[in-house]
């Protein structure tokens, strides 16, 4: 799977993401709403791997997230079947995280990302997540909505 803007690249994980992830992952603020809060290397080595083999079985996933202007692994994106910890499923669910450096330069607004991605945020059914989801893009909230109708996305 890959997706392509004029500066993204979204691409399957690659062993040289583990170093540059594993970085991200250790940073309390980037991991704020997370659990666990903070992950070792060898713990974002497993989650990589876990976000492979999800990739494979499903046909979509949390994949890496590429600077096309440098190649440099910004973080991560994507939608992946929520686990038991959300009640009433089976549930898909949205996710996404950026590496410190990378905040504030557009990445997240959505206005990088094509429309597919953009989904309404109501699909979240973490009541945490949704909340920090909601602070973390209200622009791109707006632009899905309007895209997918008032009526939402996901149902």
């Amino acid at each position: 799977m890959f997706i392509e803007t004029p500066r993204l690249r979204l691409r399957p994980w690659e062993q040289r993401d583990v170093a540059p992830f594993a970085v991200a992952n250790a940073d309390p603020d980037v991991r704020r709403y997370y659990f666990p809060d903070v992950l070792t290397r060898e713990e974002t080595a497993a989650m990589i791997a876990d976000c492979d083999q999800h990739l494979r079985k499903h046909g979509f996933g949390f994949v890496a997230l590429e600077r096309k202007a440098d190649g440099a692994l910004i973080g991560g994106l994507g939608l992946s079947h929520a686990g038991d910890e959300i009640p009433g499923g089976p549930h898909v669910e949205i996710g996404w995280i950026l590496a410190r450096p990378y905040w504030r330069q557009g990445a997240r607004s959505g206005k990088h990302l094509p429309a597919p991605c953009l989904v309404d945020a109501r699909a979240c059914r973490s009541h945490r997540l949704y909340l920090a989801h909601q602070r973390a893009i209200p622009r791109a909230y707006g632009k899905a909505r309007h895209a997918l109708g008032s009526g939402g996305g996901f149902r």
